[in-house]
């Protein structure tokens, strides 16, 4: 049943870029691939029994990354980047690319042009994820994630916590590692701190 299942999950994703490559080819065609910008994006992503799991519904890093692909044909560069980024950073993106202001209402993305001229910038010092029960922060080397009850005070139910410059799979949690409790006890503040309305609502 696994491999019938990644069977269908993979000629998906091969039609999908059957499809881009008609879309790019269609620009070509009609003379509009030299002033067209292309943004290639998905919604999260999908566990294929990763962790024992699958769907979409989880906090590890397999359901919250995504394929994220900008091409300006101005900038002839073809490189990638390990800065972190959001969903949310694409919309100040495409002002910058076209030329338009930022409206005067607050932003929560940060534009990615910087990115696209430099791919060592570092855009953000974390990033923020909620799934269900879990919050989640990552920064460019931990993520960490608390479980909290849905009632009160949100109370601990467990937190996990992996070093993604060690274990980017994400199959070693040292959250209860004592030679960790130092990073588990500032990420716990900085979700607390600056995601506290994502958690109580407050």
């Amino acid at each position: 049943m696994s491999k019938k299942l990644k069977h269908g999950y993979y000629a998906t994703i091969s039609y999908v870029d059957h499809l881009i490559g008609k879309i790019i080819n269609t620009l070509e065609q009609e003379g509009l691939s030299n002033n067209t910008i292309i943004i290639f994006v998905s919604d999260h992503g999908f566990n294929l029994k990763e962790h024992s799991q699958w769907g979409k519904y989880t906090s590890h890093r397999i359901s919250g990354r995504v394929p994220l692909i900008i091409y300006d044909p101005r900038n002839e560069s073809s490189v990638n980047s390990n800065s972190l980024v959001e969903l949310v950073d694409i919309y100040p993106t495409i002002l910058d690319l076209v030329g338009l202001d930022n409206p005067n209402h607050k932003l929560d993305g940060k534009s990615l042009t910087t990115i696209l001229n430099n791919p060592n910038h570092i855009n953000k010092s974390h990033v923020f994820m909620k799934n269900a029960k879990g919050y989640t922060v990552k920064t460019g080397k931990y993520s960490y994630t608390e479980f909290l009850k849905l009632k009160d005070n949100r109370p601990l139910i467990d937190n996990m916590l992996f070093d993604h410059k060690n274990d980017i799979n994400e199959t070693i949690d040292i959250s209860k590692d004592v030679k960790y409790k130092n990073v588990v006890d500032s990420l716990s503040n900085l979700l607390h701190t600056n995601y506290r309305f994502n958690i109580l609502g407050l």
